[in-house]
């Protein structure tokens, strides 16, 4: 797990190096793009220029998140992250929208004037210079979105590499209207500005999805769920959620199953192992609840029994636990872990007590509606 001051730093950097290309593009295309008329290079310096904007709303994001928690925001502001890259998801849509809206544009001036840009051999090299270097930035972005964990570097990654993909469409059309004379330069646009738009879209659901709260990965779920069941005295672990408040930050709970000959000394102990370990590893702050096992009595087994008949055919209840026969009160409680698949959990729990109600008719049943959270 990198330590998360040099993961800023490192994001940072990576993004000052994308500004100052990004630049040097942005002049050197606007200065191309207006002494050969050629609108497509110009909007593509242009694009360019959103290019640095973009890294920029990621270093200011990138600060944000780094910030302390305070009174006010007791969580943090990890989230910052996700919401900046909302924003370049949103640039490169308008980007996309734009690169269409140009072509367009570039097809109408054309079958008005019948007048081609003026490129040449010296134009053609240096736009592909330009895609080198695009491709080149992209590649960088990737690299470092992967080492540093980064979603705003995954996108500015996207977006070099549907950058380099419009510069291409550029220097084809420029290529097939110096050999062939043939116009193709506004029809290959709008078929990159859909891609860009694309992009865009996949930019915007990832962020937004974190914002939202999206499901913990599986792998870690299994991994952290394998740690808890280690350790001495757990002998099940049940309703995992993980809430997430930036880059490897989290706050979580856990239910665990143990004995019920446990005493209050010996559940602390295990609730700060767990805790511990949790912290210690992943770096979250876990809240710890107690299933004690049912006692094993005839009452217990024969509801029990009763209960994995009525639910063994539904493939949407994913699981039963907590499990807890109390005969001197009288009720039996539980949890129906459902799929989200299922429209309709009520009904079924309502369907499952009147069967057991009927059934073990000493009985008050309690069931509670879980979901797969991880």
């Amino acid at each position: 797990m990198i330590n998360e001051k040099k993961r800023n730093a490192g994001i940072i950097s990576t993004n000052i190096v994308g500004i100052v290309l990004n630049l040097i593009l942005v002049g050197f295309k606007l200065t191309v793009g207006f002494i050969i008329h050629a609108t497509s290079i110009i909007t593509d310096g242009l694009n360019n220029f959103a290019d640095s904007l973009n890294s920029l709303i990621s270093i200011i994001g990138t600060k944000l998140s780094g910030k302390k928690p305070t009174r006010k925001h007791p969580f943090g502001f990890g989230r910052f992250e996700y919401i900046t890259s909302t924003i370049i998801g949103i640039v490169i849509l308008v980007v996309g929208a734009l690169a269409i809206k140009d072509s367009i544009e570039s097809i109408i001036e054309y079958y008005t004037t019948r007048v081609l840009a003026d490129f040449n051999l010296f134009t053609i090299i240096m736009i592909g210079v330009a895609i080198a270097i695009k491709l080149i930035m992209a590649l960088i972005y990737r690299i470092n979105a992967k080492r540093f964990d980064s979603m705003n570097l995954k996108a500015l990654s996207a977006d070099s590499f549907f950058d380099a993909l419009l510069s291409t469409a550029t220097l084809i059309a420029a290529i097939v209207g110096m050999v062939w004379g043939f116009y193709i330069e506004g029809y290959v646009g709008i078929l990159i500005g859909g891609f860009i738009i694309k992009s865009g879209v996949e930019v915007l659901i990832e962020a937004m999805g974190h914002l939202l709260g999206k499901r913990v990965d599986e792998e870690l779920s299994k991994q952290i769920k394998q740690d808890i069941l280690s350790i001495n005295g757990v002998s099940g672990v049940y309703d995992l959620i993980l809430n997430n408040y930036g880059h490897d930050k989290y706050i979580g709970s856990v239910h665990v199953g143990v004995s019920n000959e446990m005493d209050a000394h010996e559940v602390q102990e295990l609730e700060r192992a767990i805790n511990i370990l949790m912290y210690t590893k992943y770096k979250i702050i876990m809240t710890t609840g107690i299933y004690a096992k049912n006692k094993e009595t005839k009452d217990s087994k024969e509801i029990y029994t009763s209960l994995m008949e009525l639910v063994k055919d539904n493939s949407n209840i994913l699981q039963v636990h907590g499990f807890f026969v109390d005969e001197k009160d009288g009720y039996v409680n539980f949890d129906l872990v459902f799929s989200f698949d299922e429209k309709d959990p009520k009904s079924i729990v309502e369907s499952i007590k009147k069967n057991l109600e009927e059934k073990h008719n000493k009985y008050v049943f309690i069931i509670n509606i879980d979901y797969d959270y991880s």
